[in-house]
């Protein structure tokens, strides 16, 4: 898999910013992530592909996931609702390996953003 655009989606909808003075905030899918997001973001995942093969090496999603769905987007999305302790996750019943997934995310930091002056998402 490359470039996790699930999980960048699922940043940019989970996260709020703050684009006036006023502290109004707004769903960061309202704006454009930056090439520094995205590349973050797809390292991150990437990272955690490589941790899933060499730790739990017979993972498939779609036989481990019980919901119908999309199971390689869901697994991007709750990569990320997990690693940015969103209340949900793979620990909420989605994933038989639930627990073992969530285990695997506990080394990866979380992924703040804020909005740049050029209206552009950026990582912290």
């Amino acid at each position: 898999m490359s470039y996790a655009q699930q999980a960048l989606e699922t940043l940019l909808w989970a996260s709020t910013v703050y684009p006036s003075e006023n502290g109004e905030g707004e769903t960061a899918d309202q704006f454009e992530p930056s090439q520094d997001l995205i590349d973050r973001v797809d390292s991150e995942f990437t990272k955690f592909e490589e941790m899933l093969e060499d730790k739990m090496p017979n993972f498939d999603p779609v036989d481990d996931c019980k919901i119908k769905c999309d199971e390689y987007q869901h697994l991007e999305h709750d990569f990320i609702l997990t690693i940015n302790e969103h209340g949900a996750g793979f620990w909420d019943g989605d994933w038989k390996s639930g627990d073992k997934l969530t285990e695997l995310c506990k080394g990866f930091r979380e992924i703040e953003i804020y909005l740049g002056d050029d209206n552009l998402i950026y990582p912290c």
